[in-house]
């Protein structure tokens, strides 16, 4: 990498660049998780080489919201959700780094576990999560449904594993 990777918290003025590097032009799920952030229910990480988002990871503060025995077994746990690389910067360890900082964070806000949802297909991101320490969660593949936060509020459904980890408090 020739520009440094650092992460930082979304802002508003970012939102607009996000959705041109990440979602063709569509800034809802951008915004939508840019008032999450504001209302104190997430804080949304973008990864960033130089002047350019590359990463981003949406950490929830209120555990898993995607389905029901998500809610009722994951609601003490801090969630990573949203967690996207784009295609040209992938194993470069910037999901590495963005996973790390929302563990610190997490910790720092006296949670004890952090969890989260892979697709059943993406072997490649599961071997990334268990090389970091996450694990199944014990409770089955669930279906995972929420609405795009689009002028159509689009249904989107993925057949997905929650995996947990503990969080040393170091």
């Amino acid at each position: 990498m020739h520009d440094e990777l650092r992460i930082g918290i979304c802002s508003e003025r970012d939102i607009v660049l996000l959705a041109r590097q990440f979602s063709s032009g569509d800034r809802g799920v951008h915004a939508f998780r840019y008032t999450r952030q504001q209302d104190g229910r997430s804080t949304y990480l973008i990864a960033w080489l130089g002047e350019v988002p590359v990463g981003h990871l949406d950490l929830r503060w209120q555990g898993a919201e995607e389905s029901l025995i998500a809610q009722q077994h994951l609601a003490e746990h801090a969630e990573l959700n949203g967690i996207v690389v784009l295609s040209e910067y992938r194993s470069q360890g910037i999901g590495r780094r963005l996973i790390a900082a929302a563990e610190q964070m997490a910790r720092e806000r006296g949670f004890r576990e952090a969890c989260l949802g892979v697709n059943i297909e993406n072997a490649r991101a599961r071997s990334l999560y268990e090389r970091l320490g996450y694990r199944d969660w014990g409770h089955g593949v669930v279906e995972a449904t929420w609405l795009l936060p689009d002028e159509h509020g689009t249904r989107h459904t993925e057949q997905v594993i929650y995996l947990r980890k503990e969080l040393d408090n170091w």
